[in-house]
Parts: structure tokens; sequence; C-alpha cells
């Protein structure tokens, strides 16, 4: 059984209250146990996902309206080509970004009720990551 000091359990609170972009600068599991980043709120936040973009195979951004605005609460689905959800997230954006092993993938991506569908082909390791974009404008 493992046990948390109190000391340590005071550092991680103070890790936490210190470091509230976490989610932004690791990152974590998700279905698959695909390594993944989400966020992008502001312009340090969105900064640190770029740098860390080349990081991972495919870079999601999310918006809307005419002047392309950020949104979140996306809910994102990432497919293999048999139809097995191989990543989702239920509240991405605006910035997603999922390392993905080589292969076709069709992303949906559904924002106010409105579904979005593009597929795209991930390379190996050494090849440039693929940028995607979601918009929805005039739906």
């Amino acid at each position: 059984m493992n046990r948390f000091t109190g000391s340590a359990l005071a550092g991680l609170g103070l890790l936490c209250a210190v470091s509230p972009l976490a989610t932004a600068q690791a990152p974590a599991a998700a279905a698959g146990g695909m390594a993944y980043v989400n966020g992008g709120f502001g312009y340090d936040e969105a900064d640190r996902i770029r740098q860390d973009a080349p990081n991972y195979s495919l870079r999601l951004q999310f918006a809307e309206g005419a002047k392309g605005e950020f949104v979140a609460d996306v809910n994102l689905v990432i497919d293999d080509t048999n139809g097995r959800t191989v990543f989702a997230l239920p509240s991405a954006g605006p910035m997603t970004d999922v390392m993905l092993p080589p292969g076709t993938y069709r992303i949906n991506a559904s924002y106010a009720g409105r579904t979005k569908t593009q597929e795209v082909q991930v390379g190996g390791p050494g090849r440039a990551g693929k940028d995607l974009a979601f918009s929805w404008q005039g739906d």
C-alpha cells in the first residue's frame, strides 16, 4: 500500500497551485495511452503548445466565427481505418496535439451540436506532423 506523507501532499498541493497550466505543458495519457496536450487560452499558453508542437504527430486547432476565435469544449474522437476509437477527449481545444502512430485516421470534432469530419494520414518518425484546423463559421 502506498502512503503519502503530509509533506509530500503539501508539496503536491503547492505544485498544483503554482502550475495551473500543467495540462498545456506536460503530456497526459488518453484512450489507448496516446500522449497529448490540450489548451491554448492566452498567448503564453498557446506559445508553449506551439513550441512543443514538433513533438506531436497531429496538431489540431478549433475556432468559430468570421474572425476565427478559438473555442474549447469540442468533443474530439479519432478513429482508425477500422472504425475503432484510438483517442477521445470530450472537452478539447482550442489547441490539441496528439502523438498518433503512423496511419490513416478519421477526426470527428463536435462543437455546439455540429460535427466536422476530416481524414488525415500521419507519417512515421522523422516526418513532419500534420496540422488540421476545424472551423465552425456560419454553419
